[in-house]
């Protein structure tokens, strides 16, 4: 590759990684202003239970996605402007995700159209049984086309135009929340919402496969037709490849619910709730800061390949240099405002919810030192020390059972273990980034860094000392803003 061209990409791919960022956020945006409308919407129209409906109907989305195996994660990786000489196989890759997403489509449309009538039996007296097959049918063509889309999306990371996808992510939601609000205003909440997500799932397929067509016309010149049994062949090959890193992502999204089974069974109802908002609170003030920064793993794949390993310590400490400050306040706010917050949000709340959603949201600021290091394995073909970090933390949650037999642990004791716990096992990420890659400690022996560290530590020491006051709404506000300027001034 030529200087000139590897200059190139390297300034694409830092444009991108400052516009992904950015734009990141913007994706929480749109659903949770609709949720705002959706909800007293359908229950002053149609009832608790039609939100219920609709809840579990809108998941069948989530659930399918589950079939992706992580092939797009692949394709962000091995299909890189860097890797031209490969386009071809890459590109046979990519056809034989594609045919198994229809093969899945297919699947599911059969298995429904034979079982539906008696998974909707249960609810035939809350809502229409030919309205929802009509609603399932199309969630689950679009739940198929939305993993047609990954793919589109993963060769558009993959070459550093993460920010557009990232900006159609952000926008696609405008269509499913219109048509379903209309719905629900005229007394279909569930078939406005399956419509609405079979609109936006065509368009965004559709713009994200123009912007590859315009931009990118290499990949679809690279196209070759392929043989069914040699489909056959490469899905075998790219389950073995991906495997990994679809146990990171299966183990991330089983985690949550089997420490809410442990805690009900060890604490009791009252305490898995107390979790589930505590964790749901803080974890959105997380994902808002840390979305953006998924631009990290073509990133790092194209650097690492290329050898760059300079610059992988670079963009290591430039992300923490983000994450930690904008992660520090946001947080540290949280911490310091549980008590006014819930008061206006909840009114009368269980009395532990602060201090639990305070040892939380601690915890998130722990674990946003890890996203670097997260993706950087990933990108390097590591991903199955994160792997095992995160089903080691799982193990060590099931372990609670037998445990609380023999001791007594309260909801703040089970908070903390899910912390230390997890600190420990996150061990394992830094442990093989030093040994496998060597750029840990090169990566953090940095005295802006340190510096930054400690400036965390000590706003939320701070924050966390003004929620013990008794202190009323006016002077929580006045003394979280003094410290948030302050802090944010040090922190430049």
């Amino acid at each position: 590759m030529s200087d000139a061209k590897e200059e190139k990409i390297d300034n694409n791919m830092h444009r991108d990684n400052l516009l992904s960022v950015l734009i990141g956020p913007a994706k929480y945006l749109v659903p949770t202003l609709s949720y705002i409308i959706l909800y007293p919407l359908i229950i002053s129209r149609a009832g608790i239970e039609v939100v219920g409906l609709w809840s579990l109907t809108a998941s069948i989305v989530s659930f399918v996605s589950v079939s992706d195996i992580w092939f797009s994660q692949l394709l962000i990786r091995e299909s890189g402007l860097d890797r031209a000489k490969f386009l071809e196989d890459v590109h046979s890759d990519y056809l034989t995700a594609q045919r198994a997403y229809i093969i899945v489509l297919l699947i599911l449309f059969f298995a429904f159209f034979l079982g539906g009538d008696f998974l909707l039996q249960s609810v035939k007296n809350i809502y229409s049984l030919e309205a929802l097959k009509f609603s399932v049918f199309l969630l689950l063509g679009a739940s198929v086309i939305q993993l047609l889309t990954k793919l589109d999306s993963a060769i558009l990371i993959a070459r550093h135009d993460n920010y557009f996808v990232q900006i159609i992510a952000a926008l696609s939601p405008v269509l499913t929340y219109i048509f379903a609000i209309v719905g629900a205003i005229y007394d279909r909440p569930i078939e406005g919402f399956a419509i609405g997500t079979l609109v936006s799932s065509l368009a965004s397929f559709s713009v994200l496969r123009g912007r590859i067509a315009r931009n990118h016309q290499d990949w679809f010149l690279a196209t070759a037709a392929q043989r069914k049994m040699v489909s056959m062949q490469r899905f075998f090959s790219l389950v073995r490849r991906g495997w990994y890193l679809y146990s990171c992502s299966v183990g991330l999204l089983v985690r949550g619910p089997i420490f809410r089974l442990v805690i009900a069974s060890v604490a009791g109802l009252q305490a898995a709730a107390i979790f589930d908002i505590a964790i749901r609170i803080s974890q959105t003030v997380r994902d808002v800061i840390a979305t953006g920064f998924s631009v990290l793993y073509p990133s790092f794949s194209s650097l690492y390949k290329n050898g760059k390993s300079a610059k992988i310590v670079e963009l290591i400490q430039i992300s923490l240099y983000v994450l930690l400050p904008i992660g520090g306040l946001l947080l540290g706010l949280l911490v310091g405002a549980v008590n006014p917050l819930f008061i206006l949000w909840l009114g009368d709340y269980p009395v532990l919810l602060p201090a639990v959603t305070q040892i939380l949201a601690i915890w998130q600021v722990v674990t946003l030192l890890n996203v670097p290091f997260w993706y950087l394995l990933q990108a390097t073909h590591n991903e199955y020390m994160a792997a095992w970090s995160i089903w080691t933390h799982t193990v060590v949650i099931i372990l609670l059972l037998p445990l609380s037999l023999f001791i007594d642990i309260g909801v703040v004791g089970l908070m903390n273990y899910w912390v230390f716990s997890s600190i420990l096992t996150q061990g394992l990420i830094y442990f093989s980034v030093h040994t496998k890659l060597k750029l840990l400690w090169v990566s953090i022996n940095c005295s802006k860094l340190l510096y930054l560290i400690a400036l965390v530590i000590i706003f939320l020491s701070l924050t966390y000392w003004v929620s013990l006051d008794n202190l009323n709404l006016i002077e929580v506000v006045a003394y979280l803003t003094l410290a948030g300027l302050i802090y944010s001034i040090a922190s430049i």
